[in-house]
């Protein structure tokens, strides 16, 4: 089975649509705006983000900054590179063969500090200034094999896939397996915070994990039964930032074949 193939690419028109997105948005006990749009850039924490000020200020960004971009962009693809083998080979201990599944994945930085991610579309977005990119990497990747896994364990999600739960529990289960000693010992890592609000759900997950090392026991009576509804960082993650990174316009790629 072929791995995932992960290409990495700047896109003026994705941060266009997650600055315009995450304006308004708090998850997790996490404020996006103050945290991901505000923080990184201080210019902007005097004016009213209107949808022109975004657009406005995101052209302008990419015309000052391409470079810084650009540089970031080939240092993700080679941190990858060094990263991937083990990444999938610990996957592969995790969920068995086949997680993430086979296709092209888009890593583009970004110029806020959300992170996001569209998981039908395997697109997601790292801080161009992050300084422990791997963390991030290893972090995205590991939701889309978890998506996977519980897609095919139960079907029935399918039709709920970007329930806030679901959502929740994402989080929450990378939480305990990137703080795990092999993951943080193969990798390098820092001990990685979990979402203020989630702290419980990831405690309790961790206490499963850790008695059964089994999956279905660590997610068992967790799961959402039912349809819910999707928040706003869920629903751009699955079409604006879709529509986006499938747009040519102000983007530029490399790819980083995995073998």
């Amino acid at each position: 089975m072929h791995r995932p193939k992960l290409v990495f690419k700047i896109s003026k028109t994705i941060d266009v649509d997650v600055g315009l997105a995450f304006r308004t948005v708090k998850a997790g006990g996490i404020d996006f705006r103050r945290c991901g749009i505000l923080a990184p850039h201080p210019d902007l924490r005097t004016r009213r983000l209107t949808r022109t000020v975004i657009i406005a200020y995101t052209k302008r960004f990419y015309r000052e900054h391409g470079e810084e971009l650009e540089k970031a962009r080939g240092d993700f693809e080679r941190t990858w590179r060094r990263t991937s083998k083990t990444f999938f080979l610990l996957a592969k201990k995790l969920f068995g063969s086949g997680f993430p599944p086979p296709g092209t994945y888009t890593c583009s930085p970004s110029m806020w500090n959300c992170n996001t991610r569209d998981i039908p579309h395997k697109v997601f977005q790292i801080f161009y200034r992050n300084e422990h990119p791997v963390e991030m990497m290893i972090h995205e990747m590991l939701h889309f094999a978890f998506y996977e896994y519980v897609y095919r364990r139960y079907p029935h999600l399918k039709h709920t896939k970007n329930t806030y739960r679901l959502w929740e529990l994402s989080e929450a289960f990378n939480t305990v397996i990137l703080n795990s000693p092999e993951w943080r010992k193969r990798f390098g890592t820092r001990r990685q915070p979990s979402y203020p609000a989630l702290r419980d759900l990831a405690q309790t997950m961790r206490r499963r994990w850790i008695r059964s090392r089994s999956l279905d026991v660590m997610l068992g009576g967790l799961l959402p039964e039912k349809k819910e509804e999707v928040p706003v960082h869920l629903r751009v993650q699955s079409s604006r930032l879709a529509s986006a990174s499938r747009s040519r316009t102000g983007s530029r790629s490399a790819a980083a074949g995995v073998r």
